[in-house]
């Protein structure tokens, strides 16, 4: 369910933001998906990026009452500072 999230999510940000999604795609392309624990977790990303002007989308997912289950956003100094604690998304399941 995470990954087709994210996925509802990457779309949200280009639909939203579709001069930078084209410049990002042309200059690199890259994606990390990572995880957060609880729907009040995405809900302080969303105050920290607005905080400091980081440019995301959120998904609020419609079978699930709106709740909000994923935010993109443009990667920065910034934003990686932000983010930097938080595991790959699906991580634990790589674990041998």
């Amino acid at each position: 369910m995470q990954s087709a999230q994210s996925a509802h999510c990457a779309i949200q940000f280009v639909m939203d933001h579709s001069t930078i999604s084209s410049e990002w795609f042309k200059k690199s392309n890259y994606l990390v998906l990572l995880s957060v624990q609880n729907e009040q977790e995405l809900l302080s990303f969303v105050e920290k990026f607005n905080k400091n002007g980081i440019v995301f989308s959120c998904f609020y997912e419609p079978d699930l009452d709106n709740q909000l289950t994923s935010i993109s956003f443009l990667s920065d100094d910034i934003s990686r500072k932000l983010v930097s604690n938080l595991p790959l998304l699906l991580k634990e399941y790589n674990k041998n």
